[in-house]
């Protein structure tokens, strides 16, 4: 059961207000690389979320990574509002 572990993550360095990490396979410790498997976790999850607004989204360690794992950006862009609502 371990090899399926996938934790959501609070981002220390958040682009916005409930923006997380999803981390698939985190005791494999996998590398930065999208791979087919990653992208079809993250169809799973978009078919199983309940807000329209949530977006899972990769950036690579040549777009600036901090960390080299494999990890996913889970975000809600309709809580920028959020933001302007309490002046961030």
């Amino acid at each position: 059961a371990q090899a399926h572990v996938h934790p959501i993550l609070v981002n220390v360095s958040p682009l916005m207000y409930g923006h997380g990490l999803l981390v698939p396979w985190v005791k494999q410790e996998l590398g930065q690389q999208l791979v087919p498997r990653a992208v079809a976790l993250a169809i799973q999850l978009l078919n199983a979320a309940t807000d329209c607004d949530f977006c899972i989204g990769f950036n690579s360690l040549g777009a600036f990574s901090s960390v080299n794992h494999l990890h996913l950006h889970v975000l809600y862009p309709g809580e920028l509002d959020h933001e302007i609502r309490l002046g961030g």
